[in-house]
């Protein structure tokens, strides 16, 4: 069973579904955040950012542990990952959600040192909806902030 580390809910955990017929605004319910990448600070300092907006963090240390959590809880809001992990990588992730019936809508954040415009155009290209530069900073909070809002998600190939 999956332990989630959880903010306070503000409202009610639904995911992006209707609720009696209205849709929940992000800003005032609660989102189900997968965090995945192998370094354990990294994964604690994403969980502060996501926990500071008000949401649930699940983590996985790698690629197919997040495919595997998908598999049983489809209902995530958001995919963060770093892409240089062990047994899948994160580019490998981004293929398998994109090719799931069931998953291929769900926006992927990918935190990378990356800055070549040609393997992030790649990763785009692969289903990667936004980008954010490592190191971790506050402004990586307000990125993901702006991809859990409704509405578009930022351009994927424009490193936020």
């Amino acid at each position: 069973m999956l332990q989630a580390t959880a903010a306070p809910p503000r409202v009610w955990p639904f995911g992006r579904r209707a609720h009696r017929g209205t849709l929940l605004d992000m800003r005032d319910r609660v989102a189900k955040v997968l965090i995945v990448d192998d370094e354990p600070t990294t994964r604690f300092v994403l969980k502060r950012f996501v926990h500071d907006l008000g949401h649930v963090v699940i983590e996985a240390s790698d690629g197919q542990r997040a495919w595997e959590i998908l598999g049983d809880n489809p209902d995530f809001d958001l995919v963060i990952t770093d892409l240089l992990m062990p047994r899948l990588t994160g580019e490998q992730l981004i293929q398998q959600v994109r090719a799931s019936a069931t998953l291929k809508a769900l926006p992927i954040l990918v935190i990378t040192s990356k800055d070549d415009y040609e393997e992030l155009r790649h990763l785009s290209d692969l289903g990667a909806s936004g980008f954010a530069r490592k190191p971790l900073t506050p402004h990586v909070r307000s990125v993901i902030q702006r991809v859990l809002e409704p509405g578009e998600l930022p351009p994927a190939t424009k490193l936020l």
